[in-house]
């Protein structure tokens, strides 16, 4: 399967009542700047959009939409 990313696995566990997801993931290019922009962009990026993941879900599991 081809995407954005040289490397992706996302699991869900749970821990502690809590559903965590684990991403382990490598930015293409990581030699020719990649790693800079990993932590300039793509990782804000990720962590905004599991946060409203989680909220969501969160909304939906107490009724709310």
């Amino acid at each position: 399967m081809k995407g954005p990313f040289a490397r992706w696995r996302h699991e869900h566990l749970f821990e502690e009542e809590a559903l965590v997801d684990r991403v382990d993931y490598e930015v293409p290019l990581v030699f020719l700047g990649g790693r800079l922009v990993d932590l300039a962009v793509v990782r804000p990026d990720l962590r905004r959009m599991f946060r409203f993941r989680h909220d969501a879900t969160a909304q939906r599991l107490l009724g709310k939409r």
